[in-house]
């Protein structure tokens, strides 16, 4: 839409009317618009990773001092029935052990000289295998208290220097000493503890009279430790730890392989089991005997020399800590990144508005300027008609004042003559939104000149709009009349020569036929009379006379032959018809070549350039046949119908190419300028086809109504 004299508002223009756009307000003025965006973006990613890492720090120290308080229960749980374990199995051992008759059934067996055999022997025996009837024992012997050698056993019964030792080192004490843990000797998968006692005789000075031995299965001891974890942390473990750190028996939990005893040692100054033997109070953080970070806690065992130690990987405890973190952490940066791009969008997407704001405000004086200075007339309308904008050029063409226009209608621009078409043209611009017609324009004077109007509807803010951009086609109609009138000239001085041309084609043919050819006629007769008056011995003269009689007849043949060319007398005196076919009986004659000649029957002769033209075109392709189309066979049909006249000439040859069928034609060759000429000429269409598989193809058609006139 053309909207003319708009007020720019958000610009200034100097002096010259031109539109200045302000610094600021331009595009290109805050080109990176990205930079606030991102810039905002990476100081809120930052504020929120140390708000993120103030929080998770918070976090983790919550989540260590729940493992502490979980590890520190635990701990304290297995640690209690740990010593209850112990305390029950050596409860029953000492009930047995303290009685006067074990005591009673020593000495009588030492008095027998501790013979391995015989009642003595039986009955400590049996006492031995009551003692192993309590709960968990497996093995019970006695030793000698003076140098702890064994004596007599119920099961398996160690001889072992270390053995020997231990029971030396109980037989002085009143208490019952704890052996350390080892693997059974006859199940290798079974851990197991011993007791030593000392058993002392009935009456003063109670003196240690032997040791007793007794072997504890501790593998219930492991269960216990290992079930009672709350929780289904699977890398926790309860750990048996000597006093002294330098052995560990490790519990793993109850899984479906059963309970699973670990041997190994502390090792490393990080070690959690170094940090609980040194007293190190509270929750232990280092790495186990894996070398795998762990949290740890540990409590002695009452009465012997281990701590319970429960740990827990490290990396188990904050798994799910840090997937929270992680989760978090990545949204957090999702959602950021989301609104960043979704405001560096909204910044770009306000500053192409306020471009193309910018840009419609500088196209819109610039179209103002150029609708008001054009060389052709702009109108606006509303819907009925009813003009509302002119620029200057309208209103010099018209005739009008700028503001006498604005009150006028569009039909009162037109001449009564071309009223009645603008209001018809009106349904077909409104169904197709533009059109482009011609026609008459009135000036204020009464005058009018020619113009093409370019109209089109134009929808804004819910109105309709008409624009008509009027171009005075005075100029223009005369160089096209001028134009037209030239070519005529040249076509009417085109007929006109060739006309001529055959006017004089016939007089020079009439010329050679009657006087020439007579002439020559009359030549040959008399060299007949001359040769009869020779005397019959003159042979040299004979000879010259039937040479020179010869040639004379050629001479008369070719003659014949020349006038056939420039106007056949079988043309006037016959017809089209006749002449057509006499060209082609001559043309089988001189080349031998099938000519095939098919002419409908008229009731009246053509129009005398008419025959010339159809004779002209055919006489020039069977000439074309004869040198270039080394055809077989011919084929010529002329032919009519109830509008039309038809002639069709085609051949079997080798054809031409058709892109160089033109540079032939243009350049003159094969007489096709001159055929197309003849039918345009004559007001017929020629055309021709081209092959090397079908040869050639002529046609020329011309309207009935056009073909036939007086004969010539």
């Amino acid at each position: 839409m053309v909207r003319l004299n708009t007020e720019v508002s958000d610009s200034r223009s100097d002096a010259s009317g031109r539109l200045i756009i302000e610094a600021g307000d331009h595009p290109s003025a805050d080109r990176r618009f990205w930079v606030l965006p991102f810039g905002l973006f990476l100081i809120a990613l930052g504020a929120g990773a140390i708000v993120g890492l103030f929080v998770y720090r918070s976090a983790q120290q919550s989540l260590i001092s729940y493992v502490d308080l979980n590890l520190d229960a635990v701990a304290r749980l297995k640690a209690d029935q740990a010593y209850h374990w112990l305390e029950e199995i050596e409860e029953g051992i000492e009930v047995g052990v303290h009685r006067y008759q074990l005591a009673n059934a020593i000495y009588r067996w030492r008095d027998t000289g501790a013979a391995s055999e015989g009642a003595p022997a039986d009955e400590l025996v049996g006492w031995l295998a009551r003692l192993c009837g309590a709960a968990q024992t497996t093995d019970c012997s006695l030793h000698a208290p003076a140098d702890g050698k064994l004596w007599i056993s119920y099961g398996f019964g160690s001889d072992s220097d270390l053995t020997r030792s231990q029971a030396m080192a109980a037989s002085g004490q009143s208490e019952p000493q704890l052996e350390d843990f080892h693997i059974s000797h006859s199940d290798q998968s079974r851990p197991e503890i011993g007791y030593f006692y000392g058993v002392r005789s009935n009456t003063p000075p109670y003196e240690s009279i032997a040791v007793v031995h007794v072997t504890a299965d501790s593998t219930e001891l492991f269960r216990i430790l290992a079930v009672g974890w709350p929780g289904l942390n699977r890398s926790f473990e309860v750990v048996l730890l000597q006093r002294d750190g330098t052995r560990s028996i490790s519990q793993i939990p109850e899984r479906d392989t059963g309970p699973q005893v670990s041997v190994g040692k502390a090792r490393g100054p990080s070690a959690v089991g170094l940090l609980a033997v040194r007293g190190t109070p509270g929750l232990l953080k280092g790495v186990d005997e894996r070398s795998v970070p762990v949290f740890a806690h540990a409590l002695p065992v009452f009465g012997t020399p281990w701590f319970v130690m429960t740990k827990l990987d490290q990396s188990e405890a904050f798994g799910q800590l840090n997937a929270i973190a992680t989760l978090s952490a990545t949204a957090f940066s999702t959602i950021m990144l989301i609104g960043c791009l979704a405001w560096t969008w909204r910044r770009w997407h306000l500053l192409s508005l306020n471009a193309n704001r910018l840009e419609r405000l500088m196209l819109t004086r610039r179209i103002d300027y150029l609708a008001r200075y054009a060389s052709d007339c702009i109108i606006l309308s509303d819907a009925d008609g009813l003009i509302l904008e002119v620029n200057d050029r309208a209103a010099l063409s018209y005739g009008y004042a700028t503001l006498e226009m604005k009150s006028m209608h569009l039909i009162d621009l037109l001449p009564e003559s071309a009223r009645a078409q603008f209001q018809d043209l009106l349904p077909k611009l409104q169904s197709q939104g533009s059109l482009i017609y011609e026609a008459e324009q009135r000036r204020k004077d009464g005058g009018t000149f020619p113009a093409e109007v370019s109209a089109s509807l134009i929808d804004t803010d819910g109105k309709r709009f008409l624009q008509a951009i009027v171009r005075d086609v005075s100029e223009r109609r005369t160089a096209e009349t001028e134009r037209e009138n030239h070519l005529a000239r040249q076509q009417e001085l085109s007929r006109r020569l060739m006309t001529v041309q055959e006017h004089e084609r016939r007089r020079i043919s009439a010329e050679l036929h009657d006087s020439t050819v007579a002439s020559l006629a009359a030549v040959k007769l008399n060299l007949n009379a001359i040769a009869k008056a020779l005397p019959a011995s003159s042979e040299l003269g004979t000879s010259i006379i039937a040479e020179t009689r010869s040639l004379l007849s050629e001479t008369i043949e070719q003659v014949r032959e020349l006038c056939a060319d420039l106007r056949p007398s079988v043309l006037d005196r016959m017809g089209l018809a006749a002449a057509i076919g006499s060209s082609a009986q001559q043309l089988k004659l001189r080349t031998g070549m099938d000519v095939d000649v098919q002419c409908d029957e008229f009731d009246k002769r053509f129009a005398g350039d008419v025959e010339s033209m159809f004779f002209r075109i055919t006489q020039e392709a069977l000439r074309n046949c004869a040198k270039h189309a080394n055809a077989k066979s011919v084929e010529i049909r002329l032919a009519r119908s109830a509008e039309w006249i038809k002639l069709t000439i085609a051949d079997d040859g080798v054809g031409f190419e058709l892109d160089r069928l033109e540079q032939f034609a243009n350049a003159g060759g094969l007489g096709l300028s001159t055929m197309r000429e003849r039918a345009e000429f004559a007001g017929a269409q020629f055309e021709i086809t081209s092959s090397s598989a079908h040869g050639t193809r002529i046609r020329v058609w011309l309207e009935s109504d056009k073909a036939f006139g007086a004969a010539p």
